[in-house]
């Protein structure tokens, strides 16, 4: 799903709580498995719904509203403002993605229905959570989250990330997205996760069979289909009610 968010940072040092004010919205679909033209479109509207009704208008004086765009599948980003989608996840195939830069693709959509908005930097919903924690406890180094899917982030040494090696990197630190969702997907990881016939009919079944493993364990998007399943193989058994009532 997706929510939009208008935030006003405290001064920094004061301790002060951000003011949030937000507008959540449902993703259909047929926009998950739809066309990417389609699914940003329908973006770029939320956002100018949220704008008016949070803001009381749209932006059109000054330098443009800038955009931070939380963005929870695998990208290789490449810049602050700069990510390229690796591979949908969480039911979501929408058609010309994969393999795009998903901020130009936002502001493209953007632009077309002429808001004043920029989109300015780009950041996983594991580094965004860390991130609001940092504001008021600095020693915050972990996000981590559990809803539709799951997935973490943390902060490394620069010096121990092998694709790093070699680079010129300023800082000595990096915030990594992990991606743990997809822990399981070589043969040795797969070995170490506690998963029984129910896990390898829902992964079955699922749109990207043999991926985000981890994630089809504990992920809400899956949670019920397990119940189901988990439940018929008990009826089945004789062990709880069935369908029917019986036995």
């Amino acid at each position: 799903n997706l929510r939009v968010l208008h935030v006003e940072l405290a001064p920094p040092g004061g301790g002060g709580v951000p003011k949030v004010r937000a507008k959540s919205f449902t993703v259909s679909e047929a926009l998950m498995t739809g066309t990417g033209e389609a699914l940003f479109g329908y973006l770029a509207a939320c956002v100018a719904e949220s704008l008016e009704e949070l803001l009381g208008a749209l932006p059109s004086e000054g330098g443009p509203l800038p955009l931070g765009f939380t963005f929870s599948f695998p990208a290789e980003q490449s810049a602050l403002g700069r990510g390229t989608l690796v591979k949908w996840t969480k039911g979501y195939s929408a058609t010309g993605v994969e393999g795009e830069d998903v901020v130009a693709l936002l502001q493209s959509a953007l632009d077309k229905m002429k808001l004043h908005v920029r989109v300015t930097a780009l950041a996983n919903d594991t580094v965004g959570t860390m991130m609001a924690k940092k504001l008021t406890d600095p020693r915050a180094e972990v996000g981590i989250i559990f809803g539709t899917g799951t997935n973490a982030c943390y902060i490394e040494q620069v010096k121990n990330i092998v694709k790093m090696q070699g680079g010129s990197i300023a800082s000595e630190r990096m915030c990594i997205n992990m991606e743990w969702g997809n822990f399981g997907k070589s043969g040795a990881n797969r070995a170490l996760l506690p998963r029984g016939a129910v896990d390898e009919r829902v992964d079955k079944e699922s749109l990207n069979q043999g991926e985000q493993l981890l994630e089809k364990l504990i992920g809400g998007m899956y949670t019920a289909k397990l119940t189901c399943e988990m439940y018929n193989d008990l009826a089945a058994k004789g062990e709880v009610a069935g369908p029917d009532g019986g036995g």
